[in-house]
């Protein structure tokens, strides 16, 4: 595999190569507060979802501070398995100023939703909400996100292809009854059936959901994302995005998976492709990329993939560029997304599974390049089959312009690695390890 070295303070300092036209909504992030800040000295806080020896997963968070906590499933009234790897959402959900946590369990009685509140002393699992989102056994939160207009919902996505929006009171609980977002009901397309709430995120009023195993023009798995556009009643209006949809670029195949991630921000729209076909190279991988604009407007700008000019690396067979995003600000308020492509050989005679990130800001700027981040470059150690890029996430210091990166990958058990993540400073590019190695399997950033 050709590799390009780029040096990534470099890529981290300025702005992109790819021309994009700015969305109609304004993109510049201006410096704000530390997110995601549990505690709130003004230093991000970074949590994951990780694992014991036995497999029991629990929360821990670094404090930007340099402290550790552990949140268990005790701590949340679950039993040694109860928590589950998929959701976790980091928003001050009641406007304190503290970051609170939301994370999912289950048990025999059903699935739960726990609200776990910031505070000077950091998260208090002791003072948390909880509720019940499904009453059934054997099911699961997939993902979770945060409407904030016109009123503040919170979406949480079940593993029955079932997505509730709970209408959030002023002290950031649920209440009132949820709206139901399910295929073929309620004008829902039946269409965006298929692992539909697989990947979640929102903008304004717009909620995006993924339906990565949605059937398209008669292709299993082609993939669709579904958009919702709420008001003060509810749902205003839905639209759902294909790669058939007018002007996105990339031909509806069987497996592509688009929406297998999704992330919006300041104005963008990015969608993951993982198993996207790129000229002759099959299943390699991609990245459309949207506008959007505050009355719902939702704009294709271009498909982007390791073949694209100004990106490192060359695009190859599962390399699964694409199957997990994240979307922050790089080079002095760019809107920059963060690509995950955990299947990525790195090693000399690996075939797959080293994994790598590319940094890709999103808007032309004079000096600011793509970069490809994996061990050996960008971060420290050597290329060892930890899928590096399934776990990312921007924050953010207080005073701070730019985002930090956290990359890492959650390890495998099958391949023997344990996984590893990072921190790397906006200012300086240098690549920080959280904690010691462990298996981890969510990540939740600003």
């Amino acid at each position: 595999m050709k590799l390009v070295q780029i040096p990534l303070a470099l890529a981290l300092a300025a702005s992109a190569l790819l021309a994009a036209p700015a969305p109609q909504a304004t993109a510049r992030e201006s410096v704000s507060a530390a997110t995601p800040d549990f505690d709130g000295d003004g230093k991000a806080d970074v949590a994951v979802t990780t694992e014991d020896d036995s497999e029991s997963e629990f929360l821990r968070i670094w404090y930007g501070s340099g402290r550790l906590a552990d949140i268990l499933p005790a701590d949340l009234s679950a039993g040694q398995y109860g928590i589950h790897n998929l959701a976790l959402l980091a928003r001050d959900l009641n406007g304190d100023g503290y970051t609170d946590l939301v994370a999912a369990t289950s048990d025999s009685s059903g699935v739960y939703v726990h609200i776990v509140p910031g505070s000077a002393a950091g998260l208090q699992p002791a003072n948390r909400h909880s509720f019940l989102a499904f009453g059934k056994a054997d099911e699961r939160v997939k993902a979770l996100a945060l409407v904030e207009a016109p009123t503040p919902r919170l979406a949480v996505s079940l593993s029955n292809e079932e997505v509730r929006l709970y209408p959030l009171s002023s002290a950031g609980i649920p209440t009132g009854n949820p709206i139901a977002l399910v295929p073929g009901k309620a004008k829902v397309p039946s269409m965006v059936k298929g692992s539909f709430g697989s990947s979640m995120d929102a903008w304004g009023n717009q909620l995006f959901v993924g339906a990565p195993d949605a059937k398209v023009n008669g292709k299993s798995a082609a993939g669709a994302v579904l958009a919702v556009t709420l008001d003060s009643a509810g749902v205003k209006s839905l639209k759902t995005i294909t790669q058939a949809t007018t002007s996105v670029t990339g031909a509806v195949d069987k497996y592509d998976h688009f929406g297998n991630a999704v992330v919006a921000r300041d104005g963008y729209l990015v969608v993951g492709t993982p198993s996207d076909n790129v000229g002759t190279v099959k299943r390699t991988g991609s990245i459309q990329v949207f506008t959007l604009s505050g009355k719902g407007t939702i704009k294709p700008v271009k498909r982007i993939a390791q073949s694209s000019a100004g990106i490192p690396g060359k695009a190859e067979r599962y390399d699964y560029f694409g199957a997990h995003l994240a979307l922050g600000t790089t080079c002095n308020g760019i809107p920059t997304v963060l690509v995950g492509g955990p299947g990525e050989a790195i090693a000399k005679g690996h075939e797959s599974d080293d994994g790598s990130a590319w940094l890709i800001p999103l808007r032309t700027v004079k000096d600011c390049v793509a970069s490809q981040i994996y061990e050996g470059h960008g971060l420290p150690g050597t290329p060892w089959f930890r899928y590096i890029g399934d776990l990312l996430a921007f924050v953010r210091d207080g005073g701070a312009a730019n985002d930090d990166l956290v990359i890492g990958g959650g390890g495998s058990f099958s391949e023997g690695p344990a996984g590893r993540l990072y921190r790397i400073s906006a200012a300086t590019g240098v690549a920080t390890k959280l904690g010691s190695d462990g298996f981890i399997d969510t990540v939740a950033g600003r």
